[in-house]
């Protein structure tokens, strides 16, 4: 049914905005202080489909500024901005603990996407 389908895509928007701006707060990039490739690229579609969208952006900017702020330092980012921040990128091979709840949509979004 067309309405559940939208429920469920408006309720995964959600969870994703909460995740990501509990990672986002405490910090300017997914990983920390300089944008990475994961940045890039997760926050092209986000640019395309919910920041350039009139109600998903609102409901980005209300419900989670941090990651509308993200989408924004991203689409605005030039290497000279990116060479005046201390790294703190994590060491190799480790993730940020806040990434644990974002890895987890990861079997809900693959089997979404092979449906579509």
């Amino acid at each position: 049914d067309t309405d559940a389908k939208k429920q469920v895509i408006i309720d995964q928007y959600y969870e994703l905005l909460e995740i990501l701006e509990e990672i986002l707060k405490h910090q300017p990039y997914l990983f920390g202080n300089r944008p990475t490739l994961v940045d890039f690229a997760f926050a092209g579609p986000f640019f395309r489909h919910f920041f350039s969208d009139f109600t998903p952006r609102k409901i980005m900017q209300n419900f989670a500024p941090s990651v509308h702020e993200w989408v924004a330092r991203l689409w605005n980012c030039t290497s000279d901005k990116m060479m005046l921040v201390d790294d703190n990128f994590p060491p190799p091979n480790s993730l940020p603990q806040s990434w644990s709840r974002l890895l987890s949509l990861l079997p809900e979004y693959f089997e979404y996407y092979n449906l579509n």
